[in-house]
C-alpha cells in the first residue's frame, strides 16, 4: 500500500482545478470548514459541520458524503464506496508509543467485519504547513499501522493551539487515503 507523504501545501495542488473560482469566498468565511481531497478519486470537496454527538462530529459535503471524526481521527464515512462504518481510535496523537486501532467495514454479506491494526507513533518534526493563503507552524506526527497483509500510515500536522491543521488518513483499501485541510474549526 502506498504511503507517500502528502504535500505540505496540498490545497495549492487544486489551484488549476475548476473549483479555483469557488475559493474566493473562503477569505470571508466564518463557519467551520474543512477541505477534503480523496486521493484515488482525485476529487476535492468542502466539508461543513453538521452535528455533534458526544465526542463525535459529523461533517458533510454538498453532495451528501459525510465524514465523522473523534478529535482529529476519521471514525466513519458515508457515500465514498467502501466506507468506514466506524473505528476505535487512539485518545490523542502521541509523539511515540504503540496502540491498537480497529476499523469496521461491511463485508459482502452486509455483516460488520473488523480490521484490527497494531500501530505506532513517530514524531517527524516541526514543519510549516501551507493551507490556501495561510502558513501554520506545525508539528508533524506519523501513525504507522499493520493489520495482517494491510499496512497504512496516517499523518497529522498540529499547530501550536492543538488544532490538526492537516491530516492524511486511511479510509479503506478501495477508497484509499483522504487528505483533510482545516480552514476553520
Amino acid at each position: 500500500m502506498s504511503s507517500a507523504k502528502p504535500s505540505k501545501d496540498a490545497a495549492t495542488a487544486t489551484s488549476s482545478s475548476p473549483a479555483k473560482g469557488d475559493l474566493s469566498w473562503i477569505e470571508t468565511n466564518t463557519k467551520p470548514l474543512i477541505i477534503v481531497l480523496v486521493e484515488k478519486m482525485e476529487g476535492m470537496a468542502f466539508l461543513s459541520f453538521q452535528v455533534q454527538n458526544g465526542p463525535y462530529k459529523t461533517w458533510r459535503t454538498k453532495n451528501g458524503a459525510s465524514y465523522t471524526f473523534k478529535g482529529p481521527f476519521v471514525t466513519g464515512t458515508k457515500a465514498l464506496g467502501a466506507d468506514l462504518v466506524s473505528a476505535s481510535v487512539p485518545a490523542s496523537i502521541q509523539s511515540s508509543g504503540s496502540h491498537r486501532r480497529t476499523h469496521y467495514y461491511l463485508d459482502g454479506d452486509d455483516q460488520v467485519a473488523p480490521l484490527q491494526a497494531e500501530c505506532s507513533w513517530t514524531f517527524v518534526g516541526a514543519e510549516t504547513t501551507q493551507i490556501l493563503n495561510k502558513s501554520y507552524a506545525t508539528k508533524h506526527y506519523k501513525e504507522s499501522c499493520v493489520a495482517g497483509e494491510i499496512g497504512f500510515k496516517n499523518d497529522y500536522w498540529l499547530d501550536s493551539s492543538g488544532i490538526t491543521r492537516q491530516s492524511r488518513q486511511f479510509v479503506s483499501e478501495t477508497v484509499g487515503y483522504v487528505s483533510l485541510l482545516v480552514i476553520l474549526e
